[in-house]
């Protein structure tokens, strides 16, 4: 499916193709894979060079996204992003080596997923990336931007507020306007809405 993303700014639209996703290949042996993947990540501790060398280095062999890693170092302990697209949507696989509880996010367009395996990581961003229409509104006058997630005749927009001290928790998912009692949980609502019509 070919679709592109829609940027409004100061200097009017950019747009951007979207490519599609369509294999995950970590360049490891695929026995191994398939066994790391079968241990949940909760249940155990991920040091960041086994975080890197589960990372995926492409996901989509044909239109193949690259990752891209950005590491910090901080007394706790690395933190490290692997990113497979930095334009909108943001595509990237976040480790926290000192996290006391999960050391590993994914985030595909401001949408926060906790996977259970570094295999199901690779799975939401392709899904997400093959069925999501993602559009982002920056309003030029006000502090408030938009995200727009279209699955088939669904969708959800979110605003946020950009300002200093702001926080916005209104969304209007499928036609009703929701606001909700803090951004974690409309964002988590949003999640659990995609998730459920992507994966199969």
């Amino acid at each position: 499916m070919k679709r592109r993303n829609y940027i409004k700014s100061v200097g009017g639209i950019a747009l951007t193709p979207a490519l599609t996703l369509t294999d995950t290949d970590g360049g490891t042996d695929t026995d191994t894979a398939e066994e790391f993947d079968r241990v949940a990540i909760s249940q155990t501790r991920i040091s960041p060079e086994e975080f890197k060398r589960r990372t995926p280095r492409i996901i989509g062999h044909n239109l193949g996204l690259e990752v891209e890693f950005d590491e910090s170092d901080f007394t706790q302990g690395k933190h490290i992003q692997a990113f497979y697209q930095k334009t909108h949507p943001v595509l990237r696989i976040k480790y926290f080596e000192a996290s006391d509880g999960e050391q590993i996010w994914v985030n595909a367009g401001g949408i926060i997923y906790e996977p259970y395996s570094m295999v199901n990581a690779a799975e939401f961003i392709q899904f997400f990336h093959e069925q999501v229409d993602f559009e982002q509104v920056w309003m030029t006058r006000s502090s408030y931007n938009y995200q727009q997630y279209t699955i088939g005749d669904w969708s959800a927009v979110t605003q946020d507020d950009l300002s200093r001290d702001g926080e916005s928790t209104v969304a209007v998912i499928d036609g009703e306007r929701i606001d909700f009692d803090s951004r974690g949980e409309r964002q988590k609502r949003v999640r659990d809405e995609i998730v459920k019509r992507i994966f199969p």
